[in-house]
């Protein structure tokens, strides 16, 4: 009874950032991402989760409507993802990356699930795709909403 009402509570934490839970990846309409690419980001999500479940924590999916990179000085590539849903990601303290692994449907890209923690007890979670680039250290981030709200993060990666 008392993990039920923990995930209640956990639920309208959601509903208070308005969160869009939902499977639909606007991607699905890009000419860019063929439907065989959004089923395969969307298994690495799935599968993320369910790692992240198996050591006793929740993480929610958040769909993405496209990405892709800006170019910002000589050798500074920020990783641009637009998200469906109205969260406001100035909230996002911090960001974890999966280990980037190629993407077999998209012959020289890599993916990888990016995390994203709130002061709230679960992380949201993203599928983000990227042509391997020598300058592209995954380490700028630009999360815009559907509110066309743009958030600006970075990754410190320790050595």
């Amino acid at each position: 009874m008392a993990c039920k009402r923990k995930e209640d509570k956990e639920l309208a934490s959601v509903k208070e950032e308005n969160i869009v839970l939902s499977d639909k990846y606007d991607v699905e309409n890009d000419p860019n991402y063929s439907e065989e690419l959004v089923h395969w980001m969307q298994q690495q999500v799935e599968q993320e989760i369910k790692v992240i479940e198996s050591k006793g924590a929740k993480a929610i999916p958040i769909p993405v409507k496209n990405c892709g990179i800006l170019h910002e000085k000589e050798h500074l590539i920020v990783n641009r993802v637009e998200v469906n849903t109205g969260f406001n990601f100035d909230k996002v303290q911090r960001l974890m990356l999966t280990d980037p692994i190629p993407c077999p449907v998209r012959t020289g890209y890599w993916y990888v699930s990016v995390l994203l923690f709130t002061d709230k007890p679960v992380p949201l979670i993203l599928p983000y795709t990227y042509e391997k680039n020598k300058h592209n250290k995954l380490a700028e981030w630009v999360f815009i909403n559907n509110n066309m709200a743009r958030s600006r993060h970075a990754v410190n990666f320790a050595d």
